[in-house]
């Protein structure tokens, strides 16, 4: 059996992470993988629902919540130097998302969900208590059977996942060839 990644599991972790990084703009929406299933359903059984519908619980998550949450002080970090610690951490293979994501993140809008919710739809967990879930299941190791979701597809510091290719467009010279994954 494959050791389960450090990371993750060290960044789940309450007793060591000591405060909140609270990057200008920074803000996300979250929902509970049973609400979406909920949602999706909807969509299925509802013939008058066409077109698109957002999908999240209340409330928005941003630095001021999660610290509260987790009863750490924030500390401000301006974009700039945020996205530099992404790039070096991605770079230095500890985490698998590249700094473009942060960017994206910035300029992502609040979603409206009232459109979905005059179907009748409403969330059963917050934003919070998915965040929540999301961390215990981390802490747990637990997961699923595809890649991304496999406990056992990372070693410590993710080697397992980075032998297998991932984030490797990403690092390539933009006309590099990429690595070979037969």
């Amino acid at each position: 059996m494959v050791p389960r990644s450090l990371v993750p599991r060290a960044i789940a972790s309450r007793r060591l992470i000591r405060a909140v990084p609270d990057v200008p703009g920074l803000r996300v929406q979250a929902v509970h993988s049973h609400d979406l299933a909920h949602a999706y359903r909807l969509a299925i059984v509802d013939e008058s629902m066409v077109g698109p519908y957002n999908v999240a619980a209340d409330p928005v998550l941003d630095a001021e919540l999660l610290a509260s949450y987790l009863r750490v002080p924030r500390v401000r970090v301006p974009v700039g130097a945020a996205r530099a610690l992404v790039r070096a951490s991605y770079r230095s293979r500890l985490q698998p998302t590249p700094a473009g994501w942060l960017d994206l993140a910035l300029g992502v809008p609040t979603m409206s969900t009232e459109r979905l919710r005059r179907h009748g739809w409403m969330p059963e967990t917050s934003a919070v208590a998915a965040l929540a879930d999301l961390v215990h299941g981390l802490r747990r190791g637990t997961g699923s059977p595809t890649p991304p979701l496999s406990p056992s597809t990372s070693g410590a510091l993710r080697s397992a996942e980075l032998r297998a290719g991932v984030g490797a467009r990403d690092l390539a010279e933009p006309d590099a060839p990429l690595p070979d994954r037969s």
